[in-house]
């Protein structure tokens, strides 16, 4: 058994050999494992109740944030994007915050700034005061592409070192802290490209795509229709309260009814889990395979590959590979990270971390086709 860590203090890689994985468990470990599969399980149920029609997006992103990674959601408006935000707190047993962006948006309405205040004694003092980033271990920022480079910028830390600095004084996030980002991949007036070094901390940019017809045919009944309960409910509390109450709308209503699955702080015992679980050494060199096969510049048998690119994925990504496959094929019910992991990982983990040379983009060739084809010339 070795252990592979970089020099810079990132998660340690315990690699074994394949055939020996599960037998690196205690009995209380493997009652661990199969009750934390259950409830991820059912995690992963809810959520699909929530999305419907996009079982594999929800298995993504489950698997990103049980990586104890950041999402970046990348879908057309109506997809389905901020109800799942809405209800994955719920989900999880996470408290939320949330913050729509737009080109005016300071740094400081995201993070927090020094407020001047008046303390007992009269004395005048700046104080923090926090933002919206330290609503929740969740944090929604809403269409991010719309903000500012500078204001996009200020996430760096948080996402990084999960701290944020204002003034002189540094404030913890929570440990399971995680962003998800939406971005609208249409509109391009009044938006600025995410910068390298930020799209490089999200651990996968997923995109959603519009759902099935038979999916959409069973959403669109349960928006447009309401059980004549709710109706003759809300007429007895309208008479019963003299006829002329106004009727707030409670926060957290919505048509879908999801219960939680993990208690509050249960979530990050599934993370550090899934940390502690070993991968095996042929699914860890094949990861390494792809990563360098697409890092342009590197001596590869794919120069007809990376030839296209104008930059190629760098060490987070094959960290942020390992995370993630390990993070799937628990998911998926197995101890050890297979083929199936690394294909359907490949291109959300490694696309946004990528870039074509500008005259590529219109030969008509995509960073998801090199993708594609590397991981079948390097799994066969």
């Amino acid at each position: 058994m070795t252990d592979y860590a970089n020099d810079k203090g990132l998660d340690t890689v315990t690699v074994v050999d394949d055939k020996k994985v599960a037998a690196q468990f205690t009995d209380e470990a493997k009652e661990f494992l199969h009750e934390s599969q259950n409830k991820l399980m059912k995690a992963l149920e809810a959520m699909n109740k929530v999305l419907v029609g996009q079982d594999a997006v929800n298995k993504l992103i489950l698997s990103s944030l049980l990586a104890d990674g950041h999402v970046s959601l990348v879908g057309l408006p109506g997809t389905g994007k901020s109800l799942l935000f809405n209800n994955l707190g719920i989900i999880l047993g996470m408290d939320t915050g949330r913050k729509t962006f737009t080109p005016d948006l300071d740094a400081a309405d995201v993070l927090g700034s020094e407020i001047l205040q008046t303390l007992e004694d009269g004395t005048k003092a700046f104080r923090p005061s926090l933002g919206p980033i330290f609503g929740g271990e969740l944090f929604f920022a809403d269409e991010l592409n719309r903000a500012s480079p500078r204001t996009q910028s200020a996430f760096l830390q948080a996402m990084q070192e999960k701290t944020v600095t204002i003034g002189n004084e540094t404030h913890m996030l929570p440990m399971t802290f995680s962003v998800v980002a939406t971005r609208n991949p249409l509109e391009q007036e009044g938006t600025y490209p995410l910068p390298e070094a930020q799209k490089d901390r999200f651990i996968t940019e997923i995109k959603i795509n519009y759902a099935a017809r038979q999916y959409e045919d069973q959403f669109t009944k349960a928006a447009t229709s309401k059980k004549m309960d709710t109706a003759l409910a809300t007429r007895k509390k309208r008479m019963a309260e003299g006829g002329e109450a106004v009727l707030k709308r409670e926060h957290g209503d919505n048509d879908i009814s999801i219960d939680p699955v993990f208690a509050k702080g249960e979530f990050l015992e599934n993370q550090q889990l899934v940390a502690a679980l070993p991968i095996g050494k042929d699914s860890f060199d094949r990861i390494g395979d792809i990563v360098h096969a697409l890092r342009h510049g590197t001596e590869n048998e794919m120069e007809d590959l990376t030839s296209d690119l104008k930059y190629g994925p760098g060490p987070r990504a094959r960290i942020a590979f390992v995370k993630a496959a390990k993070a799937h094929a628990f998911l998926s019910g197995r101890l050890t990270v297979e083929k199936e992991d690394i294909v359907a990982l490949s291109e959300a983990v490694l696309a946004h971390r990528m870039q074509l040379k500008q005259q590529k983009k219109y030969g008509g060739q995509t960073v998801e086709n090199i993708i594609q084809e590397a991981v079948e010339r390097t799994l066969g």
